[in-house]
């Protein structure tokens, strides 16, 4: 799973990755294929940052990693699927979305990153958010938002597209056609099929009305 898509599904930081009273920790594996062979190289440090190496080279970009092998996890948590809260689907979404498309590792870390900034913001200027040149910071914040949150959001409404006709057919076959599996993506805000900018409206509205409340 860390190799596949640089993230694991039990913890965000790499220092609970790491043996207790041990400084890092190291995944190596040896891929086969008909094309040659490939090493992967991943260092996990308690203290600093990651180190991953593909070939013997370590890469700058660690999207340039992602991709090069695929993996499926099975776990008792794929029950949380169904029976748990949304966040665990998103999750499990954007894990398999990394490896189909490994440019949205980049896209989500961009979303997250400026969620957090905005967040520093309000957080920072609770008080003081009726001037008018916070009013205009605010919405450059909302405007950067919405548009990383709209494209995070097409690209999950993508990948919901793709699976839903796979895991119906298999669903049919496991259930001998006595059931119909049906999977949609429902977003917080309505989707509209080839309208990024009707997307990206509907996120701005949604920022500025949690504001104002």
């Amino acid at each position: 799973e860390l190799l596949a898509t640089l993230r694991s599904h039990r913890t965000f930081r790499d220092r609970d990755l790491v043996q207790e009273a041990e400084e890092l920790a190291q995944i190596s594996a040896s891929l086969k294929r008909e094309t040659g062979i490939s090493t992967l190289n991943l260092i996990l440090r308690r203290n600093g940052r990651r180190t991953v190496n593909l070939n013997g080279e370590n890469l700058r970009r660690q999207m340039d990693f992602l991709g090069v092998l695929n993996a499926v996890q099975f776990s008792s948590l794929d029950l949380d699927l169904v029976r748990g809260g949304p966040e665990g689907r998103r999750h499990w979404l954007d894990t398999l979305l990394i490896q189909l498309e490994p440019i949205y590792a980049h896209i989500l870390q961009q979303y997250h990153q400026i969620l957090r900034q905005r967040n520093a913001f309000l957080k920072r200027n609770a008080e003081k958010l009726y001037t008018t040149s916070l009013q205009s910071e605010l919405a450059i914040w909302d405007v950067q938002l919405a548009t990383a949150g709209t494209r995070v959001i097409r690209r999950r409404e993508r990948a919901i597209q793709r699976l839903a006709p796979i895991a119906k057919k298999w669903h049919a076959s496991i259930s001998g056609s006595k059931e119909i599996l049906q999977i949609k993506y429902s977003p917080n805000v309505p989707l509209e099929q080839n309208h990024s900018e009707k997307v990206q409206q509907a996120l701005l509205e949604k920022l500025q009305q949690r504001t104002i409340a």
